[in-house]
């Protein structure tokens, strides 16, 4: 799990694509949703299947018991946009439990994935009777919120110089990891820009020496001037 330093950090990491929502720091939501899976169905999803197809009509909330699934839009030109992340003790699809709308996005299993699909009716009548589930549900709902808003306004009034360098960080810190294996074109993806203003971008940030590129990945050498160039910019 990944640590913050001050409010502002916190701030920051929470509008992050990659922030994993997970209830596993509750070993109590555990216990009871455990207690609970005798009411659902158990499936399970190898990694890369697709668990939510856009359009589809969901018949109920998935419970995650293992493994990460990923959130994202996908054009027809087949460009990719991921919305959030989800792992394990956490839920995905409870907006089904306000509309009967179809699912606007996609779900991938980023790892091997066994989840509990609990019918609507079944998961109403828990949240009606467990506050603790009802308030993961709207806790995850809210993040969800902030990460959807920070990611309009990315696309409306960021420059493709600070949604890179914002991309980069929330890369490094909630990984923990400096080597960002991403080609520009994906990366342009992510980040809704041109390849070229990406190579443009990163060909400035080297030339600054805060990365490197290295066989199809970006590396991060001075994570300190990064973490300037993201906190000037907010």
């Amino acid at each position: 799990m990944y640590k913050v330093s001050n409010k502002e950090e916190e701030a920051f990491i929470t509008t992050s694509p990659w922030l994993k929502l997970s209830g596993a720091d509750r070993p109590n939501l555990r216990k009871k949703m455990d207690s609970y899976t005798n009411l659902a169905i158990e499936k399970t999803f190898p990694k890369g299947s697709c668990l939510i197809n856009a359009g589809d009509v969901l018949g109920g909330v998935y419970y995650l018991k293992d493994g990460t699934v990923q959130v994202s839009l996908v054009g027809k030109n087949g460009l990719e946009k991921i919305l959030t992340l989800s792992s394990e003790d956490y839920f995905l699809g409870e907006e089904i439990l306000f509309h009967h709308q179809p699912a606007l996005y996609s779900a991938f299993a980023l790892t091997d994935v066994r989840v509990y699909l609990f019918p609507k009716h079944t998961f109403l009548n828990i949240l009606r009777n467990d506050f603790e589930v009802a308030h993961c549900i709207m806790y995850g709902m809210a993040i969800r919120v902030r990460v959807l808003a920070n990611q309009i306004e990315d696309l409306l009034f960021r420059s493709a110089f600070e949604k890179v360098v914002r991309t980069l960080f929330y890369y490094s810190v909630m990984e923990n990891n400096d080597n960002f294996a991403i080609s520009h074109k994906n990366l342009a993806t992510i980040v809704g820009a041109h390849r070229v203003s990406i190579t443009n971008v990163i060909a400035e940030l080297k030339e600054a020496g805060i990365v490197e590129t290295q066989y199809g990945k970006i590396i991060i050498k001075d994570k300190i001037a990064l973490k300037e160039l993201v906190f000037q910019n907010l």
